[in-house]
């Protein structure tokens, strides 16, 4: 077998090959030339005889895993703290250098099963990103949020206890970016009420409009110009992140339709939140083979 151990890094890896013969030491950059000589090493070597590891080392091993799959190649990635723990045992890790954490790589690979990286890896890999990233644009509007409520609580402090909104809906961001000011919500006309109705889906009703315009009208808030432009400002942004929140949802379900699971049909788990356990857990299946290892050390 031929045991190569590549470690990765923002802007070049470093490899260890291991054959029966020779070991081959070398760097390549992490760039379209670096791959190109990373396989002029590879090819004349036996695909089927080649056992690769990586380090997990979040997404700069991204692109190189990527031109692995595409040249046929099967990879394993590796917990950076279990190659460590193995090397405390080795006297060739006695210093730390890429060089000789490559070699310790191809080394620990010959001391665990090869569990090549599975086709829907990127799937996961992807899932993870989407889903991430979702989680980030809800923090943000959440800030925006609290940054609105705020204002609403100088400006017009009876608005959000009687909108009753965990957030701010649709017909609550109408109403706060076209009318924004207490002055100009209780000067709202029944043409105004016809749009907030098919805005809501008619949820908002004719005496829910004449209330808020009267609690307008009685606000004992404050009007200030520049907490108008805060509340302005916010306003801008959520609508932004909602567009952004929508189509990022998009595609986690796009995903998710071509790559289905049985989480899916779990009941109580919508397809965000099954995405969401996918990417962060992986094959659930994995955990059996986990349990059954546990219960054999005990």
């Amino acid at each position: 077998m031929i045991f190569i151990g590549i470690d990765i890094a923002k802007y070049k890896h470093d490899c260890f090959i291991a054959t029966k013969k020779i070991n081959d030491q070398f760097s390549f950059e992490n760039s379209k030339s670096g791959f190109k000589e990373l396989l002029s090493y590879f090819n004349p070597l036996s695909k089927a005889e080649m056992i690769i590891g990586l380090e997990a080392t979040g997404h700069y091993g991204e692109n190189l895993k990527s031109f692995l799959t595409l040249h046929g190649y099967s990879f394993m990635e590796i917990n950076p703290f279990l190659v460590k723990k193995f090397g405390e045992a080795q006297s060739l890790r006695k210093t730390k250098t890429d060089k000789k954490d490559a070699q310790m790589i191809s080394t620990y690979m010959r001391s665990v099963d090869y569990k090549a990286y599975h086709h829907q890896s990127y799937h996961i890999s992807a899932l993870k990103s989407l889903t991430r990233l979702r989680s980030k644009l809800i923090s943000m509007r959440t800030k925006h949020y609290n940054m609105m409520t705020k204002v609403l609580d100088v400006i017009f402090p009876e608005y959000k206890p009687f909108m009753k909104e965990q957030g701010y809906s649709e017909t609550s961001l109408y109403i706060l970016k076209h009318f924004y000011s207490p002055k100009r919500i209780s000067k709202l006309k029944d043409k105004h009420y016809e749009a907030l109705r098919k805005k809501s889906m008619g949820k908002f009703s004719y005496p829910k409009f004449v209330k808020l315009k009267t609690l307008a009208s009685n606000t004992i808030g404050v009007t200030q110009d520049y907490q108008l432009f805060k509340l302005k400002t916010s306003i801008a942004y959520v609508e932004k992140l909602n567009q952004d929140i929508k189509e990022t949802e998009k595609q986690i379900t796009s995903l998710m339709n071509r790559y289905p699971t049985k989480i899916q049909t779990i009941k109580g788990i919508g397809i965000i939140s099954a995405a969401t356990i996918i990417s962060e857990y992986g094959d659930i299946k994995l955990f059996q083979i986990q349990l059954k290892c546990y219960h054999m050390r005990v």
